[in-house]
C-alpha cells in the first residue's frame, strides 16, 4: 500500500491510534547542523524522503498562514521554542554577506509509518525574528524566477488579457 491510499484511510476512517505527524528540518550551509523538530514531547525517528534515517527532537511549535499580499505568494510563521537560545547561536554564524536563506522542510507522517512522509514542502526563510526563549520564521515558496522581464502588462499591450 502506498502512503497516500495510507493517507486516505486515514483521513476518511480516522482511527483513534493513527494520527499525523508534523515535523520541521531548519539547514544553512553556515549551521553547525541540521536541525529535526516534531510537536510530539519525546521526539521520533522517521525515514525522510531521501531514506535517510533521523531523529526529530520534540519542541514546541506553531504555525500559521502568515498574512499575505493580493499576489498569490503565501507564506507560513512558524514560532519555536528556543530555551537554550541554539538556534539564536546559530544565526550569528551566518556572515552579514551571505545571501543564502535558511531552509525549512516541512513533512508529514502517519504515525503508524515512521518509513516515508506523506507530504513534503520545501520553504526557504523570508524574514527572522528572535526573542529569548523564541525564534520565529516567516517562510513562503523559493523565489526561482525572481528575475523581472521590464515589460508592463496592460490592457492596451495586450488585450487578450481581458476577459471575454
Amino acid at each position: 500500500m502506498t502512503t497516500q491510499e495510507k493517507l486516505r484511510i486515514l483521513l476518511t476512517t480516522y482511527p483513534s491510534q493513527d494520527y499525523i505527524i508534523d515535523t520541521l528540518e531548519l539547514s544553512h550551509s553556515e549551521f553547525s547542523q541540521s536541525y529535526y523538530f516534531t510537536r510530539e514531547a519525546g521526539g521520533l525517528t522517521a525515514t525522510t524522503e531521501t531514506g535517510q534515517t533521523v531523529t526529530f527532537q520534540g519542541v514546541n511549535y506553531e504555525y500559521d498562514l502568515y498574512s499575505s499580499k493580493s499576489d498569490l505568494d503565501k507564506n507560513f510563521s512558524f514560532t519555536l521554542a528556543d530555551l537554550e537560545n541554539k538556534l539564536d547561536d546559530e544565526l550569528d554564524r551566518i556572515g552579514l554577506n551571505n545571501n543564502e536563506k535558511i531552509s525549512i522542510i516541512y513533512r508529514d507522517f502517519n504515525a503508524s509509518d515512521l518509513s516515508a512522509p506523506g507530504d513534503v514542502f520545501r520553504l526557504e526563510a523570508v524574514n527572522v525574528s528572535q526573542e529569548k526563549g523564541t525564534f520565529t520564521i516567516v517562510a513562503g515558496a523559493p523565489q526561482l524566477n525572481w528575475s523581472k522581464t521590464g515589460i508592463i502588462y496592460d490592457y492596451d499591450t495586450f488585450p487578450t488579457l481581458r476577459a471575454l
